[in-house]
């Protein structure tokens, strides 16, 4: 007599629901898992961000320094000035551009907060803040050239202020000497130094934001803005 096969031998289980779903599921590509993640990864906004508003509170609180140190100046004992005598011109202009850094260190710094929240109105305050620090560090520069004798005085002012100070105490033998065509050199190289820091971050900043990738994700925001 022959024997039924199956007799005997247990059921097979059914698969768990869990994989009959998944096989159901189409399988999602690489390419779509990183458009998904697109916005909700980045963490860009809030470096940047940070980045920003830490400049913008400390470039604020230079200018604002600088504002009023412009303003009370002549008031201000020689020795604690270096014994330079800054003539009205340069005086003028350098509190009319600390100044405009105050409102301009607002725009970043508004710009700032709203980028932590993924606004897009944030990122043209920034752009707008990068072009406009730009601008002013250009007008600087025009403004230095264009003062060279008085720049070369002042540094010249500085320097005897300096030697006379040695010389009251006896050190006669650190006094030093300088031309004008090195006085003019040495202050030109600060000054240059200076003027290439200070444009670093307003241009990445504004050549970091106009990278397709970003100028893509930021179209997206307004809709899942943050709070914070």
């Amino acid at each position: 007599m022959e024997s039924n096969p199956s007799e005997g031998n247990p059921p097979e289980p059914n698969p768990p629901a869990e994989m009959m779903d998944q096989s159901s599921n189409p399988p999602v590509t690489a390419g779509e898992v990183s458009e998904l993640d697109f916005t909700a990864e980045t963490k860009w906004p809030k470096v940047i961000g940070v980045i920003s508003l830490i400049y913008a509170i400390i470039g604020l609180s230079c200018m604002s320094l600088s504002s009023v140190f412009m303003a009370v100046l002549p008031l201000i004992p020689p020795i604690f000035r270096g014994g330079v005598e800054m003539p009205p011109f340069i005086r003028f202009t350098g509190l009319a551009q600390s100044v405009l850094l105050v409102i301009v260190g607002i725009i970043m710094l508004t710009g700032a907060v709203g980028l932590l929240r993924r606004r897009q109105s944030a990122v043209a305050k920034l752009k707008l803040w990068a072009v406009l620090r730009l601008v002013l560090i250009v007008l600087s520069i025009v403004i230095f050239v264009l003062t060279t004798p008085a720049q070369i005085q002042m540094a010249r002012d500085q320097l005897e202020f300096r030697n006379d100070l040695l010389r009251e105490q006896g050190q006669t033998d650190r006094i030093i000497s300088r031309t004008d065509e090195q006085l003019w050199r040495s202050t030109a190289i600060r000054t240059g130094i200076m003027t290439g820091l200070q444009a670093i971050y307003p241009f990445f900043l504004g050549f970091y934001l106009s990278r397709k990738k970003v100028t893509d994700e930021i179209a997206e925001w307004d809709g899942q803005a943050q709070v914070i």
